[in-house]
C-alpha cells in the first residue's frame, strides 16, 4: 500500500483516498447524469489538492452518491451547478418580512 499517489505525487492516504481513479458524477441505477442534483462540493483537508468532496443524488430515482471527484475532470454543467448552489440566497438578505402589511 505504500508509495506515491500517480496524480498527486504525494504519499498515499488511508482509506478511499488511496483510489487511483475518480469516480464520475454517475447514477449507477439509472445508468446516466439526466437527473444529477449536487448537494455539496468541498474541499477537504485530507483529499489530494484538485479534488472536492462531492455528495448528490438523482432525482429520477432517489439514489444518493458521494465520492472524491476530480476538478479537473468535472463537467462545465456540475460547476455551474455547484457555483450556484454556493451563492447566497438572495432572501437571506432580506430584513423587511417581520414588517406588517
Amino acid at each position: 500500500m505504500g508509495g506515491n499517489n500517480q496524480k498527486t505525487g504525494r504519499p498515499k492516504l488511508a482509506g478511499m483516498v488511496e483510489e487511483e481513479t475518480a469516480y464520475p458524477i454517475w447514477c449507477d441505477r439509472c445508468g446516466s447524469d439526466a437527473f444529477i442534483l449536487i448537494e455539496s462540493a468541498r474541499r477537504q483537508h485530507w483529499a489530494p489538492a484538485g479534488y472536492l468532496d462531492i455528495t448528490y443524488f438523482c432525482s429520477k430515482c432517489n439514489a444518493i452518491y458521494g465520492h472524491l471527484v476530480s476538478e479537473a475532470d468535472l463537467k462545465a454543467e456540475f460547476m455551474a451547478a455547484i457555483a450556484v448552489a454556493a451563492r447566497p440566497h438572495p432572501m437571506a438578505e432580506y430584513t423587511g418580512y417581520d414588517e406588517a402589511s
